[in-house]
């Protein structure tokens, strides 16, 4: 597809009550040109094995990885220059946690606190 990929991480947790949302912004991104991989992510990840997988996928040859949007629960980090939690520590593919490059965009969208309220509240968003 002409826009590039991008890859929708979803909590596991969340992922099989609002499924049916994140395949409808697949569709919709879809239809805007992009290339689409939903992936679900385990509670027991943590930000450096996320940031570790959107580096193999940006690197993989043909894949065009333009950004990520984060889905629920999902790892945070903080910035090596001035320890702010931030998702740009996501953006720069060679250096884990620097926020000075820039080569793709990752964005969030978080529910509650509890996870127990994340769903219906993911599910308005989305």
């Amino acid at each position: 597809m002409a826009n590039g990929k991008k890859i929708l991480v979803a909590d596991e947790v969340a992922y099989p009550e609002i499924a049916s949302e994140v395949l409808r912004l697949k569709t919709d991104l879809e239809r805007e040109k992009f290339t689409v991989k939903i992936k679900s992510w385990p509670a027991t990840g943590n930000a450096a094995s996320l940031w570790s997988y959107l580096v193999a996928e940006y690197t993989t040859l043909g894949q065009n990885l333009a950004g990520a949007l984060l889905i629920g629960k999902i790892p945070a980090a903080t910035n090596l220059s001035t320890n702010e939690t931030t998702d740009h520590v996501y953006w720069n593919m060679e250096t884990f946690r620097d926020v000075t490059k820039r080569h793709i965009w990752v964005s969030r969208m978080a529910g509650e606190l509890y996870r127990e309220r994340d769903a219906v509240q993911l599910k308005r968003v989305l």
